[in-house]
C-alpha cells in the first residue's frame, strides 16, 4: 500500500481543472484536480462519476437544481446527467469514474 497526498498533487498540477490520475481499482480511474474558483461549462458523460471535495468547496448545477459540497462530502453523478460546475468552487476535488 503507498500513501498519497492528494492535496499536495493539486497543488504541483501545472493547471487548474486538469486533473491526474493517482491510481486504478479495476476498471476505476482515481483522478485528483485543483479547483480555482473559476466557472466550467456544463456537461454530460456516458458514464456515473463520483466527485469527493478533499477540502475547499464545490458549487455544482444538477439538473438545475444547486448542490454545494464540502470538505469530505462526496456526490454521485449519474451517466448522462447535465451538471456545471458553478463559480466560487476552489480547493482540491477527487474524481471517480471509469477508466
Amino acid at each position: 500500500m503507498s500513501r498519497i497526498d492528494l492535496k499536495l498533487i493539486a497543488e504541483q498540477l501545472p493547471q487548474d481543472w486538469k486533473s491526474q490520475s493517482v491510481g486504478l481499482i479495476g476498471e476505476t480511474n482515481i483522478r485528483v484536480l485543483r479547483m480555482n474558483g473559476s466557472e466550467i461549462p456544463e456537461e454530460a458523460h456516458p458514464y456515473a462519476e463520483a466527485l469527493l471535495v478533499v477540502d475547499g468547496v464545490l458549487n455544482l448545477t444538477v439538473n438545475h437544481e444547486d448542490v454545494q459540497l464540502k470538505d469530505g462530502q462526496v456526490y454521485f453523478v449519474p451517466a448522462h446527467t447535465r451538471h456545471k460546475v458553478k463559480a466560487g468552487s476552489s480547493g482540491t476535488l477527487l474524481l471517480i469514474s471509469p477508466a
